[in-house]
């Protein structure tokens, strides 16, 4: 028999502790630098999306981003991924995030989806502040972007609007 909680999950099959969310509004149309070399020491974060106060050591960060751009410029297909900055240190993967473009134009829409779970491992089993970033860096040796524009208006395609990115991140303990 399970217990019910008031966010809707039970005992068996974990518990949501916390709910942090933020969107990209503060930004508006932003153009993207490109990269300048390859490999880890050449990362740029596009986006410092939040700062979740984690509240237990054996949780579960569940980080979900939905970023828009405009512009194709090149295929950072596997360079890019999210970021978790915590007190003593990081963890940065680029497992769980997926890019696609619309047709194979410079100018069509860019759409750049995160969906990792950090584990209690991944963070030194730490509470307290962690910052999601997402960042892109380039595989081939530099010069990449995900896109031209992040956060792309009126300007770039007369028929848009305003368009912003989301981020959230859920706290829970699995069963």
């Amino acid at each position: 028999m399970a217990i019910y909680y008031g966010d809707g999950s039970n005992s068996n099959t974990g518990r949501v502790i916390k709910v942090s969310y933020a969107d990209s509004s503060a930004y508006g149309r932003t153009s993207v630098t490109a990269t300048s070399g390859g490999g880890e020491s050449h990362q740029k974060v596009l986006w410092t999306a939040l700062t979740h106060n984690k509240l237990s050591a054996t949780s579960h960060l569940r980080c979900q981003m939905h970023i828009t751009g405009h512009g194709k410029y090149s295929y950072p297909y596997y360079g890019t991924g999210v970021r978790a900055d915590y007190t003593g240190g990081n963890y940065t993967t680029f497992h769980g995030s997926n890019y696609s473009i619309g047709a194979y134009i410079s100018g069509g829409q860019v759409l750049w989806l995160i969906d990792y779970t950090f584990t209690p491992s991944n963070l030194n089993n730490q509470t307290g502040n962690v910052t999601f970033k997402a960042l892109y860096r380039s595989v081939g040796g530099g010069n990449d972007r995900p896109f031209n524009i992040w956060n792309p208006n009126a300007s770039d395609d007369n028929r848009g609007f305003q368009k912003q990115s989301v981020c959230i991140v859920t706290e829970f303990v699995p069963n």
